[in-house]
């Protein structure tokens, strides 16, 4: 117990020092970040103890008005002005948890024991100033280290012992500028040399080495008389020290958290001589998100922001430095470093946070829709070359490919997809960007086939022989058969006939384009005729000739223009070899009923026709064309024939017999 009591003044001493400054942070202590500058400079890193000195320090003496001149508005001086000038007497407090052996012969810890002092509340005073030590002993000392002296100990343990509090009192050094511990920095030990955590992201020049040494060695003066001796090195000097000035009555509340260790804490607390060492304190819109297409003039900015000190009232701001520039097309964070001094001299410092934020939607342009060829070169990076982005702030956005039904199908016929969209860095997506694209057959289909086939009556053209004698080809479709051939039905009907048809080819390929072409199949008669049709429905045959039922029947349906399965059935007898009249009744498929009559003869002589038959005019017809083809032939002369000649020789002999008149008369 003697022990710990004995080390019980530097554990309290350091955490003493981590309070009061934390306690500078929120009164006198001015909290103005800025760096360092001048011609005498030195360099000092975060490490407690790595400087480079840049040039000799001049050898005159140093005086208090030296120093008081030099550290005037220097934040992280502030601590030793406080310490030197500021308090007029110090009292310790020592906190502590003892320990005792357990049945194994292990130390025992017990922060909750009545034989151990750790206030249940604490309470910072607005007037004093605080310095916090604190230390742990090593977890692997045993009791006879502890007893006699020997045991390890952490000296910077300050923060375990602030953990035991609620509030914590380290966090108002770093985030909590509206708490009334007004204090900023940690140190391991007090002076030029101090490891001062002051910011992220500044870093400090010394520029007087010698007053810095001079400092150096007035603090720890000042030090050694608080603590009284040992107790400097013990704590002091190893381990870390808080310094807090309270703007106002603070009080901290004891948690649940137990110790397993030994533990010795020291508040020193200090009187702070009377007057105004409170600087003011800046507050108002310190975090601020604007719009990069809406930024507010640095004017406007500082109207929403004010410095109040606690003696003289609002106080004016002054801009220190700033990374802001209204306009300024860029997201991210900005900086606005603000000072205030009030009439004692004392400054407050502050930060305005800019965070500028974008929330414009990037957008995309170009060329929306395609119609092409199935033997175009378009691809999908070919769209997207064709294809902008813009935005108010970043450049060059990459696009992003939603969906797209184009790719794979680049040549097959069919309407397609490629939706696309982008975002510019602050995550803002564009509105999704379609292009459309149709691929068609936009060719015509080339149709070979000749202008004209002959062919003769007694071996007509069959549908398989025209088609052969036709190709069809089409760039996309390839070699086509399925056609269309318009006309062949007529020709069909009509292929004994002489005469002129014209067949019409055409085809329409997937694109919709149509291609035709016409051939002109000319008939000609290689042969007598045979067989005719009429209205009158006969059929005339020279004796001997062949023609079959199958025929008649194949006749009958083009007479009659109806398919041959149309004609159910055939009532009647025909015999080629016998000359003579034959009636042959079809019944058809309407259940109507046809005639036909075939006559069987010498077609140079005059068939024996009813009266009605001669009123056809296939008999007068059939008789002239025999007439006419028999006409150097007189062996084969029929009726007409000899009608003709009667009658031609009656007409001459009546010419004769008027002419022999005439002359008689004239006589």
């Amino acid at each position: 117990m003697k022990k710990i009591k004995k080390y019980g003044g530097l554990i309290f001493v350091s955490i003493f020092s981590l309070f009061v400054g934390l306690g500078a942070l929120l009164t006198n202590i001015s909290t103005k970040e800025e760096t360092i500058n001048s011609t005498d400079s030195s360099t000092i890193s975060l490490s407690s103890v790595q400087q480079t000195t840049e040039q000799t320090v001049s050898a005159r003496s140093v005086s208090d008005a030296d120093i008081d001149n030099y550290i005037k508005g220097k934040q992280y001086f502030k601590p030793y002005d406080i310490i030197v000038n500021k308090v007029t007497s110090w009292e310790q407090q020592h906190f502590y948890v003892e320990y005792d052996e357990d049945a194994m012969g292990y130390p025992y810890y017990d922060s909750e024991a009545t034989n151990s002092y750790i206030p249940n509340t604490y309470t910072f005073e607005k007037g004093y100033a605080y310095l916090v030590n604190a230390a742990l002993a090593d977890r692997g000392a045993g009791i006879f280290e502890l007893n006699n002296g020997t045991a390890r100990w952490n000296y910077e343990e300050v923060r375990t012992y602030a953990s035991f509090y609620t509030p914590n009192i380290m966090e108002p050094l770093y985030s909590n500028n509206s708490s009334p511990l007004k204090a900023k920095g940690t140190w391991d030990w007090l002076g030029c040399d101090a490891n001062i955590k002051y910011s992220n992201d500044d870093g400090y020049t010394w520029d007087n080495q010698e007053i810095c040494s001079v400092i150096d060695s007035k603090w720890q003066s000042k030090l050694n008389d608080i603590f009284k001796g040992d107790v400097v090195n013990k704590y002091v000097v190893n381990g870390d020290m808080i310094l807090i000035v309270p703007s106002e009555n603070f009080t901290i509340t004891r948690n649940s958290t137990s110790l397993q260790y030994a533990f010795e804490a020291y508040i020193h607390k200090g009187k702070l001589l009377e007057g105004d060492w409170t600087a003011p304190v800046i507050g108002g819109t310190v975090n601020l998100s604007v719009n990069v297409d809406n930024q507010p003039s640095l004017e406007e900015i500082l109207s929403h922001v004010k410095a109040i000190d606690e003696t003289d009232g609002e106080v004016p701001i002054t801009v220190t430095s700033s990374t802001y520039t209204p306009g300024e097309m860029k997201v991210g964070q900005c900086l606005i470093h603000l000072s205030a001094v009030d009439a004692a001299g004392n400054t407050g410092t502050g930060v305005i946070t800019i965070h500028r934020f974008d929330s414009t939607s990037p957008s995309i342009d170009g060329q929306d829709s395609y119609i092409l060829n199935y033997d175009h070169d378009i691809t999908l990076q070919k769209v997207l070359n064709n294809l902008t982005t813009s935005d108010n702030v970043d450049e060059n956005l990459p696009l992003e490919v939603v969906s797209d039904t184009f790719s794979g199908n680049e040549h097959t016929l069919g309407n397609y997809q490629v939706v696309v969209r982008t975002k510019d860095l602050s995550n803002n997506y564009s509105a999704n960007k379609t292009v459309n694209l149709a691929v068609k057959n936009q060719g015509n289909s080339v149709i070979t086939a000749p202008k004209e086939i002959t062919v003769t009556i007694s071996s007509p053209l069959t549908l398989e022989a025209l088609k052969e004698r036709i190709s069809v080809v089409d760039g996309y479709d390839g070699e086509v058969t399925n056609y269309t051939i318009e006309g062949f039905d007529e020709y069909t009907r009509t292929e004994r006939s002489v005469g002129i048809n014209t067949i019409t080819i055409s085809y329409t390929n997937s694109g919709g384009n149509t291609a035709t072409a016409t051939i002109q199949i000319k008939k000609v008669d290689d042969k007598a005729p045979g067989i005719y049709f009429d209205s009158g429905y006969f059929v005339m045959l020279a004796p001997g000739e062949t023609f079959t039922m199958d025929q008649f029947k194949e006749q009958a349906a083009k007479v009659l223009k109806i398919n041959v399965e149309d004609i159910i059935d055939i009532q009647g007898e025909y015999d080629t070899s016998t000359e003579g009249s034959y009636v042959m009744t079809l019944s058809l498929a309407d259940d109507s009923t046809q005639e036909f009559t075939i006559l069987v003869g010498d077609t140079n002589k005059a068939p024996s026709f009813t009266f009605k038959d001669i009123f056809s005019k296939i008999y007068w017809i059939v008789t002239w064309e025999y007439c006419v083809a028999n006409f150097l032939h007189f062996n084969s002369w029929n009726w007409m024939n000899w009608t003709l000649a009667v009658i031609a020789g009656l007409v001459v002999l009546a010419i004769i017999g008027g002419v022999i008149f005439q002359k008689k008369k004239k006589k």
